[in-house]
């Protein structure tokens, strides 16, 4: 889902995005893309890496592994009929062990079958050929985290059904991801996408994918506010970034002791994805708004 007026532009030969800016702290330089992006006043210490299915909804730092975790909404809506089953979480007694409600528990499954299934889709049939570095980590099952399995404490059970509707949110995180890949703002917004047509073609229930046009996976409007992620200019997915920055997924690139950094572009792999964000080095801890255009024909 994009503004109209957005859909619109991406069918002309410029397209307006997003606006970045460069800013100082502690020595280290940084630029923040995205309307959505501010002036940082600290550096987020601990990277997705390691949190598991659990997640503060806190900015940090993105590596090579979790490339699709900012794509977390910074407020999630589980409404609508398909996302509304993961709104409550209700743990019953049953035989003198502690478990999520059998009907929910089936419900959530069943959800997880499908997403898994859309995403993997999503993956395999890009419009053009995508590779990840061998750490990329792929959404877990939720069901891992144990909400179909019994326990003995309620507190046991109730942590479960927690930690497993935030691999929910990850696996939700990871489809968006899949379905940006797609380059949907290129769409007719009066047709069919082309992320839409590919699952589709295999076989998946048009009513389930009109649900998932419908909900917050789908919704890339800036109003749909994302977590977004650190990005360091060293990363093996800096080609992703322009992703992200369509998507209005905030993100902000790091590159390093501005002191001793100069110019990090002469010996990034990815320098000519990094490039397209170039940082003013004049006036130290100040904001330097940037007007930024995409040719619409262009190949990164």
């Amino acid at each position: 889902m994009f503004d109209k007026k957005y859909s619109s532009k991406a069918q002309n030969a410029e397209v307006e995005l997003a606006k970045h800016f460069s800013f100082v702290v502690d020595d280290d330089i940084f630029v923040g893309v995205n309307d959505n992006a501010y002036v940082l006043t600290s550096i987020p210490p601990q990277s997705f890496k390691g949190l598991n299915h659990y997640s503060d909804r806190m900015l940090r730092w993105g590596g090579n592994d979790y490339i699709y975790a900012g794509y977390l909404p910074v407020t999630p809506r589980y409404e609508g009929r398909l996302l509304n089953r993961l709104a409550s979480i209700k743990i019953l007694q049953i035989g003198g062990m502690y478990s999520l409600d059998p009907n929910v528990a089936q419900s959530w499954h069943l959800l997880e079958k499908n997403l898994l299934q859309m995403y993997n889709i999503l993956i395999a049939t890009c419009r053009t050929p995508i590779s990840f570095s061998l750490d990329y980590i792929m959404p877990a099952p939720p069901s891992d985290c144990g909400y179909l399995r019994k326990h003995q404490l309620y507190k046991a059970a109730l942590s479960a059904a927690h930690s497993s509707r935030h691999a929910f949110d990850l696996l939700m995180a990871a489809l968006s991801f899949a379905i940006m890949l797609h380059n949907p703002e290129r769409d007719d917004p009066n047709e069919n996408p082309f992320w839409a047509k590919a699952l589709g073609q295999h076989k998946v229930h048009a009513e389930y994918i009109q649900l998932v046009k419908e909900s917050q996976i789908a919704d890339f409007r800036p109003e749909n506010k994302r977590i977004g992620t650190i990005v360091s200019w060293k990363c093996r997915w800096l080609k992703y970034l322009e992703r992200m920055e369509v998507a209005n997924v905030p993100f902000w690139i790091h590159f390093g002791d501005f002191r001793t950094n100069r110019d990090p572009y002469v010996n990034c792999n990815g320098g000519h994805h990094a490039r397209r964000y170039p940082y003013t080095m004049a006036t130290p801890r100040f904001s330097l708004k940037l007007n930024w255009k995409l040719n619409g024909n262009a190949r990164f």
